[in-house]
């Protein structure tokens, strides 16, 4: 399927704008360096590919969604795909769990 140029853009304009946001409050909590890139492709080699062409990379920091079962199995797991192609350490972490109401 493809999408009308103007909506492809306005797409790439809101996440740039998502990114800068994310740079800023990096750099505000003290990272020395804050890269940022915008790439279109599967998410886990588009990861892996730019970690095996910057040889300054050593780190990869990915959040995970924690699904099990059918779901994974359907839907993938993209920190996994990270983890078992990256050429430098993966560190996974899980986002919170909501609390149920009791």
């Amino acid at each position: 399927m493809q999408w009308p140029n103007e909506v492809l853009l306005e797409a790439q304009a809101l996440e740039e704008g998502k990114l800068a946001t994310y740079r800023t409050d990096a750099q505000r909590l003290g990272a020395p360096e804050v890269v940022t890139k915008l790439l279109r492709g599967e998410p886990w080699d588009q990861i892996v590919s730019v970690a095996r062409e910057d040889p300054g990379i050593d780190l990869i920091v990915m959040g995970t969604h924690g699904r099990t079962g059918l779901r994974r199995a359907l839907i993938g797991s993209v920190a996994e795909r990270v983890v078992r192609h990256a050429p430098c350490t993966v560190m996974v972490v899980r986002a919170p769990q909501a609390k149920q109401p009791a």
